[in-house]
């Protein structure tokens, strides 16, 4: 789960705590309960950490969407959804964790308190909430962690080469040189100086056809320095790493050919393709391993979800319905807004308390 205050709301704010058989429940996970005081307990937390609330109120105006409600003490029936929603697959976290006699440590918590730490950009406003629910948050954090860490593998010598075998129209490699004119800070720049951008770019294409010495007029004239230098040679890249416009050119090119001046951000360019390759393995082998890795993340969140449809999900209907295809906790159409204490199995236009 990224690193990023959204997805802090959206995955990490989770109290699981133990309860008696009679204590009223938000919802139920694998007959786990979790409790309405855990729920508003949480609610209240976020309601007093100003600058969190504040931020996450930020963050939903930008979807149309708002975590307070109208009445004073009170939250939003869907913000209350997303963050029972997150309890639930907490909760489901929490119980492979259990069943797959995983062990937290130390090193795993502060990691954990350095991701939430990042995820603020404010580290202090970690602190503000109670120390309970940081501490909390904290653990179930490195849980998330602790199984990922187990479900998984490492990535293999083996399938890196696959991959750059099965995929080499990923690997080639263009081989260029630049002449570029104008030398523009953005797009925007006075007419007169584009028109003589241009010009210069088309003096310069019409020197190279009747053969005048590409590297040399590259360092007598180019506007891009580090590539001058060398004589307007940038090596050999991928057509992903240079700006689209002159990739889409690059891609059309054969080797010897020049074309240009094309516009970029930049100024004009005029590109001389000297060569195509595939890029070598050990080369492509770092980018491999970081896909494939991340592939793999993508793979707990399919964990998560086939968990999620195995599970035995109740929700309180004060709180709404569990959609598994989501998964989500479907609020009840009615009210807006959702007390921070009204008491369990009450309606669901409960009067408010005030919050912290």
């Amino acid at each position: 789960m990224r690193k990023t205050l959204a997805l802090f709301t959206a995955a990490a704010l989770a109290l699981l705590s133990g309860c008696s058989a009679v204590t009223p429940y938000a919802a139920k996970v694998n007959g786990e309960r979790i409790t309405v005081g855990d729920l508003e307990r949480e609610l209240k937390a976020i309601r007093g950490n100003e600058d969190y609330l504040k931020a996450i109120e930020s963050q939903l105006a930008q979807q149309g969407r708002k975590a307070l409600g109208a009445g004073k003490g009170t939250f939003n029936s869907s913000f209350v959804s997303q963050v029972l929603t997150r309890r639930i697959l907490l909760e489901l976290v929490h119980q492979n964790v259990r069943s797959r006699r995983l062990r937290v440590t130390a090193d795993d918590r502060r990691t954990a308190r350095e991701q939430l730490e990042q995820s603020f950009g404010d580290p202090k406003m970690l602190d503000r909430f109670p120390k309970s629910f940081t501490t909390e948050l904290v653990e179930y954090t490195a849980e998330i962690s602790v199984l990922q860490a187990e479900l998984r593998e490492d990535v293999t010598d083996e399938q890196v080469q696959t991959f750059y075998n099965e995929n080499s129209q990923f690997f080639e490699q263009v081989c260029v040189r630049q002449i570029v004119t104008g030398a523009f800070e953005s797009l925007e720049v006075p007419p007169e100086q584009d028109a003589q951008a241009k010009a210069a770019g088309e003096d310069v294409k019409r020197r190279l056809d009747t053969g005048q010495d590409f590297a040399a007029i590259a360092r007598a004239e180019s506007k891009d320095p580090q590539s001058a230098a060398n004589g307007g040679d940038l090596g050999c890249v991928t057509t992903d790493s240079v700006p689209p416009v002159l990739a889409a050119a690059l891609t059309e090119m054969q080797p010897g050919e020049i074309r240009g001046p094309i516009r970029s951000d930049s100024g004009y360019h005029v590109l001389q393709l000297t060569e195509r390759k595939k890029g070598s393995l050990e080369e492509a082998a770092p980018q491999i391993r970081q896909f494939l890795e991340q592939q793999q993340q993508q793979g707990f969140d399919t964990f998560l979800q086939e968990a999620v449809q195995k599970a035995d999900i109740t929700v309180n209907p004060r709180y709404g319905t569990f959609d598994k295809a989501g998964p989500a906790v479907v609020p009840p159409k009615a009210p807006e807004t959702t007390s921070t204490s009204a008491p369990a199995g009450g309606p669901a236009d409960a009067p408010p308390t005030s919050t912290p």
